[in-house]
C-alpha cells in the first residue's frame, strides 16, 4: 500500500495495481529516490559497451539525466541490482565523484514482488533480455554468454566457449557468431531458443554440429570469404541450414546404427567439399593473379547467393550427384514407416 494525495487534499492508501479492462491485474512499479551508490549494475547482464556508456555519459551531461533506473527489490545489504539501465548506472558513475555517489540521489523504479527475484538466476536473465532488448541490441553473443551463466545450461556454455574461441572484433576469418548460431541450430536467422534460453543439443547431434563445423570452417580458411572468390557469410550460414536438413533426410532410413549414420554424412560432406573445390579452383585461381582486391575477375563466383538456391544447391550435390555416383539410399537401406 503507498500514500496517494487527491486534488481535494485528502490522503488515501491505494494499491500500486490496476485491474485492465481485460480483468487481469496489473502491479505498478514503486518510483523511489535512492543514492547512486545503492545501485550495483547487475553481473548477469550483457558485457558492457564502453563506447556505449561514453556515448550516454555525453548525452546526460548535454541534456540532463531524465530516467529513472529500473531495479529488483531491495538487497538484504539496502542495495539495488539494476534491471534495466547498466549503461546508464555505469554513465552516471562516470560523470559524478565517487566520493558525492553517496549524496546524489537517482530515480528508481521498483520492479514489483514477488514477480521479480534478484536470487532467481534465470528469471533475472530473464527479465534483463526482456526489460533491455528494445535499447542497444542484443547481439547472439549477449544471448548465449547469459545463459551460459545457469549451471545447468550446458548447451550454452560450450556455445558460449566456442563463440569466444573464434571471437576477434565480433568474428575471426569469417566465423561470426551468427554463422555459429546456424551450425548449432540448423536455423538461418531469429535463434528464438537461444534467446529465450531453451536451446539444447544431444550428444549425437553435437557430433553433427562439429562436423559442420570442421567442414565449414576448413573452407573458410582455404577460400576466404570475398564474394567475388570466396565462401561468403550467406552461403557457409544457408550450407549450415541445409546439412541440417540432409541430417534428417538420412534419419528416414534404417541405417542400423547412428554410428553408421554419421559415416555416411561425413562421406557426403567430403563430397561437397571436392565439388566446392572443383567450382571456386578458376574464380580462386584469377584472384591470386589479380594485382588489387578490387580489380575485376574475368570470371564470377559461381556459388549462388539466394537463399533458396543456396539450399537447393547442397541437396542436389550431397543427394542427387552423391548417389547417382554412389547408389542411392533406396537401394541400400530400407525406410523407416511414417507415423
Amino acid at each position: 500500500m503507498s500514500a496517494f494525495k487527491m486534488q481535494d487534499g485528502n490522503v488515501r492508501l491505494t494499491d500500486l495495481q490496476f485491474k485492465s479492462k481485460n480483468g487481469n491485474m496489473v502491479k505498478i512499479a514503486k518510483v523511489e529516490y535512492t543514492p547512486l551508490s545503492t545501485i550495483n549494475t547487475h553481473q548477469l547482464n550483457r558485457e558492457y559497451d564502453y563506447n556505449h556508456i561514453n556515448t550516454l555519459s555525453i548525452k546526460i551531461e548535454d541534456n540532463n539525466f531524465l530516467d529513472t533506473i529500473k531495479v529488483f527489490p531491495m538487497k538484504e545489504d539496502g542495495t539495488y541490482d539494476a534491471a534495466e539501465g547498466n549503461h546508464r548506472v555505469l554513465s552516471l558513475q562516470d560523470l559524478i565523484p565517487e566520493e558525492d555517489w553517496d549524496k546524489v540521489m537517482i530515480p528508481i523504479s521498483i520492479l514489483p514482488e514477488p514477480d521479480y527475484d534478484t536470487n532467481d538466476k534465470e528469471g533475472v536473465i530473464d527479465t534483463l533480455i526482456q526489460m533491455n532488448k528494445d535499447n542497444k541490441a542484443w547481439t547472439m553473443l549477449d544471448y548465449v554468454t547469459r545463459w551460459a551463466q545457469i549451471s545447468s545450461k550446458k548447451t550454452f556454455q560450450e556455445m558460449s566457449k566456442e563463440m569466444k574461441k573464434y571471437e576477434k572484433n565480433g568474428t575471426f576469418a569469417g566465423m561470426t557468431n551468427p554463422l555459429i548460431c546456424s551450425i548449432w541450430t540448423g536455423e538461418a536467422s531469429g535463434y528464438q531458443r537461444i534467446k529465450d534460453g531453451v536451446f539444447q543439443l544431444s550428444d549425437t547431434d553435437k557430433i553433427y554440429k562439429d562436423m559442420i563445423l570442421e567442414t565449414i570452417y576448413g573452407w573458410i580458411q582455404l577460400y576466404g570469404i570475398s564474394k567475388r572468390a570466396g565462401v561468403f557469410p550467406t552461403f557457409n550460414q544457408r550450407t549450415a541450414v541445409a546439412l541440417w536438413k540432409h541430417i534428417e533426410y538420412l534419419r528416414e532410413y534404417d541405417m542400423s546404427s547412428e554410428a553408421v549414420r554419421i559415416d555416411e554424412f561425413g562421406r557426403r560432406l567430403d563430397f561437397l567439399s571436392e565439388n566446392i573445390s572443383r567450382q571456386l579452383a578458376q574464380v580462386q585461381l584469377e584472384e591470386s593473379m589479380a594485382k588489387t582486391k578490387r580489380e575485376k575477375l574475368p570470371s564470377e563466383n559461381p556459388l549462388p547467393t539466394d537463399s533458396k538456391k543456396i539450399l537447393s544447391k547442397v541437396e542436389d550435390i550431397v543427394v542427387r550427384q552423391y548417389e547417382s555416383i554412389h547408389g542411392s539410399m533406396n537401394s541400400k537401406y530400407k525406410k523407416f514407416k511414417q507415423n
